[in-house]
């Protein structure tokens, strides 16, 4: 067995707590609680569509965007995480179209995109 200064050990220490401090805000995101919506393209264009959650203090794209629309489609259910209420924003941004902004939505809630 090797034996280590004290301030060597008090970096190994620190970067120990630093990974399970990481580990475990990953394993909270993980298992957030999630809700599934839809979205529908009203307009009478196709579009490509990108669907962000904004979560923990971040917009990401949700797993399954962008999407493929076409006129009148509505999409599969995208999974979204959701705060201590049940409610999650979202944003949406079609290519060369329309976009919106902090949408509050609810589980099986479908989203609209209108021209």
């Amino acid at each position: 067995m090797k034996i280590v200064s004290s301030r060597t050990a008090g970096r190994m220490l620190v970067g120990f707590a630093a990974a399970v401090g990481l580990a475990c805000a990953t394993l909270a995101i993980a298992q957030a609680p999630t809700i599934a919506i839809n979205v529908k393209n009203n307009t009478g264009q196709d579009y490509v569509v990108h669907v962000y959650e904004l979560f923990a203090g971040e917009n990401r794209e949700v797993r399954g965007s962008p999407i493929t629309l076409a006129s009148k489609e509505t999409s599969k259910s995208l999974i979204v995480r959701t705060g201590p209420t049940g409610t999650a924003t979202i944003s949406y941004e079609c290519e060369t179209g329309p976009s919106k902004a902090n949408i509050d939505v609810s589980t099986g809630q479908v989203i609209s995109i209108d021209d």
